[in-house]
């Protein structure tokens, strides 16, 4: 199959927009698209869209809004309800809290995002959405936390990193069927 094919067969078909069908005809096959893609948020939006292990998605979600949260802490070292967030929902991603308690951590970082000030409520919102179960709303939200604080560009690499880590095979690519 040629990049046009792989193109017009998979990505056509989900609507994706028009940069991100142009940005992927540069590749020869879809798995080298995936291991080379730097949109975190646009490889979230792609697993959504195609399969997606919710237990999984949540643990990514949860990494990636652990990996800015040091931004909300510096800021507010005493307030630990986005850090609890992120910790009840992998506990609910392990079968160990239930729904009540994921609701309550989501609120509680809400409440922690909303009363924080600029670039710490980016990290907190991202923890608050990993108890959501918003992967992609994490990562953007952990993107800006560190877009407003420091290098942009390195933390999409390393939050699109983490998509990898947590989902290695693009979804284009066909999978045994016990995956």
């Amino acid at each position: 199959m040629t990049n046009k094919e792989w193109v017009d067969k998979y990505l056509v078909p989900l609507e994706v927009c028009n940069s991100a069908i142009n940005k992927a005809n540069e590749y020869d096959d879809p798995q080298s698209a995936w291991d080379d893609w730097d949109n975190p948020t646009e490889l979230l939006w792609t697993i959504e869209r195609t399969y997606c292990n919710k237990r999984l998605y949540r643990l990514c979600a949860c990494e990636m809004a652990e990996h800015v949260l040091h931004i909300f802490e510096e800021k507010y070292p005493d307030d630990k309800r986005p850090r609890r967030a992120i910790e009840t929902s992998r506990r609910f991603a392990n079968g160990v809290a239930d729904k009540g308690e994921l609701g309550a951590a989501y609120s509680s970082a809400c409440d922690a995002a909303y009363a924080a000030s600029s670039y710490p409520a980016y990290a907190a919102r991202a923890a608050a959405y990993a108890a959501g179960d918003d992967a992609a709303n994490a990562a953007a939200n952990a993107a800006a936390a560190v877009a407003a604080a420091t290098d942009s560009s390195a933390e999409k690499k390393c939050q699109a990193d983490c998509v990898r880590k947590f989902f290695p095979i693009s979804p284009f690519v066909k999978r045994n069927k016990n995956e």
